[in-house]
This record gives structure tokens, C-alpha cells and sequence, in this order.
């Protein structure tokens, strides 16, 4: 688990609902679904499927996203060059980021994990299955409780989840081996807002998320995928806040000689009790992008998406922006691309409180513009499980979410205009002999944003809470059949905690390290040791993150 609580969070993997699909594709289906990615993990040679968090993908949409740092779970492979993690949030805690993978389901298997850690903290998570060639069902659930190290830092979280699904028999038309599913997600978190000039107040925060989805592949002719979202967030402490939203996506894909032709839909509607002043409660968008390979060698994508938009304090407003994208496979695994991509980001106010656990109940929220968006990139695989790859981003957003500290020491959200975000970014993963595997990310970015003074007038500053340099680095050894260790670390650099800059948060490095020994089949002890350095970070001015933590769980699955 990893890292930066920054505004990239927000931006990227932290928006929506989350969306899988259960059944166990073939890897050359994975472009279709755009929705999980497998891998094969086990000497089994059983398949893993990752999910991801992460608003409904919808073409037309599918937005170049701006990396946080990426550490590795040391407990499974590394990803594939590109894919990307699931983020796991614990309020009251900063943000880390994990790949998380789930076992394809068996006639019926399942899976247990208890821990026990440092400041009284047990846990268990844990899932259950089955499947069949006609319906599924996966149960999952957790539980951690534990206290702070420091006087009000205690907090505890539950999660429990269903999802289901029915597979449409080969006779069923235009449906034909396509899967109905349906997903009900519960959470809910408990902590103090430690740090703040009422660090003895409890905040719940509960949501309840749901989808029900439509997903058919038709080999390499095309796909269809539908789904419909609903989500209610409820956060408490001293008065109530609430958020429903609805969301319908729609998006398909069909391929006929060298073109590949995709469309997406998406609506949503919110809706928040006490109303903000500002809001932006209507969204919906249309995307249109065709594919077209011109040789062997390059592509060339095309397209544009329409908006809508509708706020509480505005009238109804339109925006269509154009796409264009480029691809040149140069040689066997090295490819060049370029791509510009502008988009508009709807934010909501679940996916703030999931950022930023201290933020006030009573904000605005405004969707972000990115009027502008260009990525250009190279990727290169050298040989068996070696890739490495390079990228550079260049955005620039209007209305742009920005946290800032009020005076009791409880984030708000502003908006700040002619924001530029620049990120260049590097990694390389590798496995070696299937006994040696590492990873390791370089992230340099620059982010300013336009400001204002009655003193200074108008001037540029660095937006704050944005780090301007990330590395990551992991390294996992299996020593054996039944012992594997590993070790990852972490580098953060400097933060601004305001928005004219004058305070900084200072960097830190974290150091992290794994171990896991096979006691019998399918039964695993593992032992963790997370900031061994016991580095006095600060996620968020005022809020520190957690000294040096030591956890000890079994796993066991079936």
C-alpha cells in the first residue's frame, strides 16, 4: 500500500463506483471489457482478475490519467506495463495504493485473511464464491479496529459487497455469452477528526454503492457493455450531509476491416441534502472514436465527445472536444505514441471525503475542465518479463478542486482557474528467472495554478498538496517454494500546504518490508513491517501519518 494524498487522487483512481466483471475472460478479450485486467499469478496456472475503482469506463471518455506513485503489493506479481492500481482508502488514515486481485471462482472456493497489528488493531478480510457455466456469486467483507498512536486517532472500518451475475445461454441472439450482473457495495468508516480544535468529535461516514450491468464480447467482431450506477453517501458528526447520485453508461465497439469503430454515453444526476450554493448535480456526455490502422506499424485514432452540464447557480452549458491519438510500433515491443485527449471530470462529493477524510460536509462541487490534455510516450518490452516505459503529460483545467485549511483545521474544496499540471513520468518492471522481481517508478511533476492578492494581484503558485517528485521501488525474492520476501520504498517529496506557498511539508522516505511462508497448501503466515525508519511524515499539514507499525495475519483459502 502506498502513498500521496494529493489532488491527482482526486483526478484519477478515487471517482465512482466500482464495476468488475466476475467471469474469467481470455486475455485477448481484455481491450474489449476495458473493465478488468487478469494475470496469472500461481504455479497453478489459475487466473487473477484485478479490480480496479474507478467511474464506469466509457469510450469517449477514457481519459489519459495522472499517475500517483506506484508501489507494488508485495504479496503478488507485478502489473503489466500500463495497468493500472485499485486505491484503498482507510479514513482517518492517509492514502495508500495496492494492486488488489481476487481469485477466479471455482465451484466453490474462498479466501480468509486475520491480522493483528501495532496500537490494538485486529483485522480479517475475506471473500467466498462459486461459480457455474450458468450464474456466479462472490461475497466479500472486512473489518478493521484499531487505536491511534496519539489521543484520538482511533477510527474502524467495515466493507461487505455482493456481486452476481447470470451467463445468457449461446441461443440468446445478440446476447449471446454475455453476463447480467448486479453489485451492491456497503461501507463504513468511523474516526475523530484528530488535529482539528474538536479532536474529541466522531464523524461515520457511510456509503452504499450499486450497479447493474450488461456485458457482451463478440469476439473480434465488437463489444457492448451497459450499466446503471446508484450511490448514497452519509456523513455525520455534529449535522448530517448527505449524497445520492444515479448514472446510466452505455458504451460498444465494432471492428470491420482495419477500422474499429467506438461509441459511449454517459448521464448522471446528484443530489445533496443541505443543498450547496454551487453545485453541478446534471452531467452527461457522448463520445465517438474510430480506430484505423493505416499498416502494420501505425494506427491513427479520431474522434470527439460532446457535454452537458447543468448547475444549481448556471444555466445549461455544452462543450464538444476533439480527440486525436497516434500510434507507431517501431520494432518487435517498441512503441511510440502521442495522443490529445481534452475531457471533463465530474467530481461528486463521495469521492472528496474519500481523498480527504477531514473535509468539511458543507462544499461546493463544481465538475473540472480539461480544455486540455496531451500525453506523448514510448513502451518497450525487452525480451521475457522485462518492460519499461517513459511518459510525459501536459493539462491545463479550468475550475480545478483545490483543499484548504480553514481555521478550525478541517478542509473546504475551492476552484482555481488556469490550472497546469505537467508529469513526466519513467518505470520499469521486471521479472527475472521467476524467482527475482522488482519495480520501480520515477514521477516529476509541476503543477501551478493562478492566484489572486489584493497586495500581489495576479500571480502563479504551486498547487498545494501536490508533490514534485515521487520514486517507488520494490523488490520481491522467492527463496523458495514456500518463502517469499520483499521490501518496497517510497520518496516523497517536498508539498506546499497553502495556496501562496508560504508553508511547506517536508519529504520523507518510507520504507517497507514483506515476508510470507507456505505452511501447508493454501495456508500462509506473513509478517509486515510498514515506515521501519519510523519517518515523521505529514500527509496533511497538522495530520501526521502513522510511525512505525508492525502486523502479523494468516491466510488461508480453499
Amino acid at each position: 500500500m502506498s502513498n500521496v494524498v494529493a489532488l491527482a487522487v482526486v483526478l484519477g483512481a478515487l471517482s465512482g463506483i466500482t464495476v468488475g466483471q466476475e467471469k474469467v475472460v481470455l486475455p485477448d478479450t481484455l481491450e474489449q471489457t476495458g473493465v478488468d485486467t487478469l494475470q496469472q499469478l500461481d504455479d497453478d496456472g489459475e487466473w487473477y482478475r484485478q479490480h480496479r475503482t474507478t467511474v464506469p469506463q466509457v469510450i469517449g471518455n477514457d481519459k489519459a490519467p495522472i499517475e500517483e506513485d506506484r508501489i507494488f503489493d508485495l504479496r503478488v506479481q507485478p502489473l503489466a506495463l500500463g495497468e493500472r492500481e485499485s486505491v484503498k482508502v482507510e479514513l482517518g488514515d492517509f492514502q495508500k495504493i495496492q494492486a488488489n486481485f481476487v481469485p477466479a471462482m471455482k465451484a466453490f472456493s474462498g479466501k480468509l485473511t486475520l491480522g493483528y497489528g501495532s496500537y490494538s488493531s485486529p483485522s480479517f478480510e475475506g471473500w467466498v464464491g462459486t461459480a457455474s457455466s450458468m450464474s456466479d456469486i462472490l461475497v466479500s467483507g472486512s473489518f478493521i479496529s484499531r487505536n491511534g498512536p496519539a489521543p484520538n486517532q482511533d477510527y474502524s472500518s467495515a466493507n461487505a459487497g455482493v456481486n452476481a451475475g447470470v451467463f445468457f445461454s449461446e441461443n440468446a441472439g445478440m446476447f449471446s455469452g454475455g453476463r447480467l450482473q448486479a453489485d451492491i457495495d456497503f461501507k463504513r468508516q468511523q474516526y475523530r477528526l484528530y488535529g482539528s480544535t474538536t479532536p474529541t468529535r466522531l464523524r461515520t461516514v457511510n456509503s452504499v454503492e450499486n450497479a447493474i450491468g450488461l456485458n457482451v464480447n463478440y469476439a473480434d467482431e465488437g463489444y457492448f457493455n451497459a450499466s446503471l450506477n446508484l450511490a448514497n453517501l452519509f456523513m455525520t458528526d455534529s449535522v448530517r450531509n448527505t449524497e445520492h447520485y444515479a448514472g446510466l453508461a452505455v458504451s460498444g465497439g465494432a471492428t470491420i476491416n482495419r477500422t474499429r469503430l467506438l461509441l459511449g454515453l454517459q448521464g448522471w444526476r446528484s443530489f445533496y441534502t443541505p443543498p450547496s450554493p454551487k453545485q453541478d448535480p446534471e452531467f452527461a456526455s457522448f463520445g465517438a472514436r474510430a480506430e484505423y490502422r493505416l499498416s502494420g506499424a501505425v494506427s491513427v485514432t479520431g474522434g470527439g465527445t460532446f457535454y452537458l452540464e447543468r448547475g444549481s447557480d448556471s444555466e445549461s452549458r455544452t462543450l464538444l472536444l476533439p480527440r486525436l491519438g497516434v500510434e507507431w510500433f517501431a520494432a518487435n515491443g517498441l512503441k511510440f505514441y502521442g495522443q490529445y485527449e481534452p475531457y471533463v471530470e465530474r467530481n461528486s462529493l463521495l469521492q472528496f471525503v474519500r481523498a480527504n477524510p477531514y473535509l468539511s460536509y458543507d462544499i461546493a462541487i463544481r465538475n473540472t475542465e480539461f480544455f486540455t490534455n496531451i500525453s506523448v510516450g514510448a513502451t518497450s518490452e525487452v525480451g521475457k518479463g522485462v518492460s519499461a516505459g517513459v511518459s510525459f503529460t501536459y493539462s491545463k483545467a479550468d475550475n480545478h478542486p483545490v483543499f484548504s485549511v480553514t481555521p478550525a483545521n478541517v478542509w473546504s474544496v475551492n476552484y482555481g482557474s488556469a490550472t497546469r499540471i505537467l508529469v513526466f513520468q519513467s518505470e520499469l518492471h521486471a521479472e527475472l528467472g521467476g524467482e527475482h522481481t522488482l519495480g520501480f517508478v520515477f514521477t516529476g511533476r509541476s503543477a501551478r495554478i493562478a492566484a489572486k492578492s489584493d497586495t500581489l494581484g495576479s500571480f502563479e503558485t504551486g498547487l498545494p498538496y501536490y508533490p514534485d517528485v515521487a520514486i517507488s521501488g520494490s523488490y520481491r525474492h522467492r527463496f523458495s517454494s514456500r518463502f517469499t520476501a520483499g521490501s518496497a520504498i517510497r520518496y516523497i517529496g517536498r508539498r506546499f500546504a497553502d495556496v501562496l506557498n508560504n508553508r511547506q511539508l517536508s519529504p520523507f522516505v518510507l520504507w517497507d518490508m514483506q515476508a510470507e511462508y507456505e505452511i501447508a497448501r493454501r495456508l500462509l503466515v506473513a509478517i509486515s513491517v510498514e515506515n521501519i525508519l519510523d519517518q515523521q511524515q505529514h500527509w496533511w499539514e497538522q495530520y501526521a501519518g502513522e510511525p512505525r507499525r508492525v502486523r502479523l495475519s494468516i491466510d488461508f483459502s480453499w
